[in-house]
């Protein structure tokens, strides 16, 4: 009887002992879902605000950006489209191309007052001619320039012997100036039909080399009848030049004669005059013949001379001083050298040395005045600033006026003719560049350059203009 009653008091305990494991394990389930829960709804939370702090950065970055104060001008631009379409007072820039020059709105693109250039023509020796040396200048009051040349006329069968290809060459002859074709012609006469380039593919240059019948390129050591021109080499002819360590030497077999060095002086008084003072070391059988002063295209210099000093007996060291000074005609840089005749081996052989560009004037031109076109201050509030440049040229026929801002970036080029009519100054132009400026001002330089190289410049500070249109931005909404 004790026994049955001990294991149903035994069979109780296992029974409570486990209702107590599935209820323990029950209630933890139910706390690890709470807490799971609970655990996930801060997660969501906390990545809500993150998000909501950046997002609230990054507009707080836009509005700093919207209002940069010294870059842009806040408006209200919601629904703002580009275009023509938009209502807009007109920023006019002065524009030109190669055929026209206008004035064109920086917001919108339109033109107005479309001219075709006017020109003013001036050449480089003071007349109209088609010889090689000459050139003209055509330029415009906007600015826009370009130089060009006279075609030549060519008979279609003559031609000339040239010193650039070693004295073994030959260009197309001029029937007009009587000299060589160095840029382009009219076949038989002046403006009829097509104008052609005086350019051979072979030396991409205005002349070509002597052949004879079986092609051989003729020289120094390879004498013949050139099948072209119909010259007859029957002579070693040296064609003489001096290199970059002064060096006299045949251009086309490089064999050497000597030594050359010289100094030149040039004077102050335009027309500059210039002396070159120039001494020869020979060797090799050369030695003097004659001298033939600084190379003359077209009777162009009012002094030209040659002094032969401190000769040596056998003519292997000598100085020759030359003396050239232009006419005053002669207004832009002029290229020439000066000619000596050497004899090598009995044979009169040509030096040329001393290239140069002689410049006839060393005065740099004057920057009298600059304001806007209307004579008012640089430094007035207004949307474009019309900036007009005026002074004085002394020889030259024309300058270019080049416009810097305060990053040395150019802002305007243009070049214009000297015009004696413009009362105190002979020059004088107009641009309108796309600037802005705020009330403290921006410096700008003007630089005048005349055409022998001679330059000046000017400081000049800009203010209170305001040339750029906003910028378009997006509407933003949060």
């Amino acid at each position: 009887m004790k026994s049955k009653i001990r294991q149903r008091s035994k069979k109780k305990k296992v029974i409570s002992k486990t209702r107590l494991v599935i209820i323990t394990i029950f209630l933890a389930i139910i706390f690890l879902f709470v807490f799971y829960e609970k655990v996930h709804k801060i997660g969501i939370v906390e990545n809500i605000k993150k998000q909501a702090i950046l997002l609230s950065e990054q507009i707080q970055s836009n509005i700093a950006n919207l209002n940069r104060a010294d870059e842009l001008t806040i408006i209200d631009v919601t629904n703002l489209v580009k275009g023509k379409e938009t209502e807009h007072e007109h920023l006019w820039k002065k524009i030109y191309d190669e055929n026209n020059h206008w004035e064109e709105c920086t917001v919108c693109g339109e033109k107005q007052s479309i001219e075709k250039h006017s020109y003013t023509t001036t050449w480089a020796l003071g007349y109209e001619s088609c010889h090689r040396s000459n050139y003209y200048t055509k330029s415009c009051l906007c600015g826009y320039s370009f130089i060009g040349c006279r075609p030549c006329v060519w008979n279609g069968k003559s031609y000339f012997a040239v010193d650039p290809a070693g004295g073994y060459g030959h260009s197309r002859a001029c029937s007009v100036c009587k000299d060589f074709i160095m840029h382009s012609y009219y076949l038989n006469s002046y403006g009829n039909g097509k104008v052609y380039s005086e350019i051979y593919s072979e030396t991409n240059s205005h002349y070509q080399y002597c052949k004879s019948s079986n092609g051989t390129k003729l020289d120094c050591n390879h004498l013949g009848y050139c099948t072209t021109c119909k010259t007859n080499y029957t002579t070693s002819n040296h064609y003489l030049g001096v290199n970059n360590n002064g060096g006299i030497y045949c251009i086309k077999c490089n064999k050497t004669y000597g030594t050359y060095s010289s100094e030149i002086y040039i004077d102050n008084n335009t027309p500059l005059t210039y002396k070159v003072v120039g001494k020869y070391n020979l060797n090799n059988g050369a030695s003097f013949y004659s001298c033939d002063g600084f190379r003359n295209f077209n009777n162009d210099f009012q002094i030209r001379t040659q002094t032969v000093s401190n000769k040596n007996s056998n003519g292997t060291q000598f100085t020759i001083t030359s003396t050239g000074k232009l006419k005053s005609t002669i207004r832009d840089p002029y290229s020439t050298w000066i000619y000596v005749n050497l004899k090598v081996s009995n044979r009169i052989c040509p030096l040329s040395c001393d290239n140069m560009n002689m410049l006839p004037d060393s005065i740099k031109p004057i920057i009298s005045n600059i304001t806007m076109e209307n004579k008012e201050n640089l430094t007035e509030w207004s949307r474009t600033k019309p900036i007009s440049i005026r002074g004085t040229e002394n020889y030259c026929n024309t300058v270019t006026v080049k416009i810097l801002d305060d990053e040395n970036n150019a802002i305007f080029s243009g070049t214009v003719a000297v015009n004696t009519n413009l009362n105190n100054d002979n020059y004088s132009i107009s641009s309108t560049p796309y600037i802005e400026a705020d009330e403290n001002g921006r410096k700008f330089k003007a630089i005048v350059t005349d055409s022998c190289n001679n330059s000046t410049e000017k400081e000049f500070t800009i203010a209170k203009v305001d040339a750029i249109p906003p910028k378009q931005y997006l509407e933003m909404k949060y």
